[in-house]
């Protein structure tokens, strides 16, 4: 829940379900890189650092430190990634550079396995679309698995849940 404009909100505790999030790939394409994401994906649930990064990011006050891109080494070559910087906490720009979850959860990714990246930032329909004619190599932006979407593309293992809840400003009435 995003608190860090300091609005007041009332969460109504009955939870409508969880939502699953993936990291989408061409379908039947580059099977390595998305099994070299399944491996990450189970390491890092493993070793406690993805709930680091939840906690970081998915906490009451925005983080104050941001980790960067910049230096990864690209040994195994560049990997373009489609994402949508208007999806706080996620994704989004501070200081010309792109934060957030999905971000650093990806560029843990890309220090693991020698990538480099380059970051294409289109609207939310063209990160499915770019994705699925492999104009992208992967697309990471809060992307909720559905099985229509498995349809057209491929997903990588679940990396992160959220338990829908419905949200309603305080003051506002029920």
């Amino acid at each position: 829940s995003m608190l860090w404009e300091g609005q007041a909100v009332d969460r109504i505790d009955e939870p409508l379900g969880e939502s699953n999030y993936g990291i989408i790939f061409p379908k039947d394409k580059k099977l390595d890189l998305q099994q070299k994401m399944n491996e990450y994906i189970a390491t890092v649930k493993a070793d406690g650092s993805l709930v680091a990064l939840e906690e970081k990011w998915f906490g009451a006050k925005e983080p104050p430190e941001f980790v960067s891109y910049d230096d990864l080494n690209g040994a195994n070559g560049t990997i373009t990634v489609a994402i949508n910087s208007a999806s706080m906490p996620f994704i989004y720009l501070k200081n010309n550079q792109f934060v957030g979850f999905d971000i650093e959860f990806i560029t843990g990714f890309a220090q693991e396995y020698g990538y480099d990246i380059q970051f294409e930032d289109v609207a939310f329909a063209a990160i499915l679309g770019g994705v699925q004619s492999a104009k992208y190599d992967l697309g990471i932006s809060g992307i909720t698995i559905t099985e229509e979407r498995r349809e057209s593309m491929d997903f990588s293992d679940v990396y992160h849940v959220e338990d829908l809840a419905v949200i309603i400003r305080r003051g506002a009435g029920a």
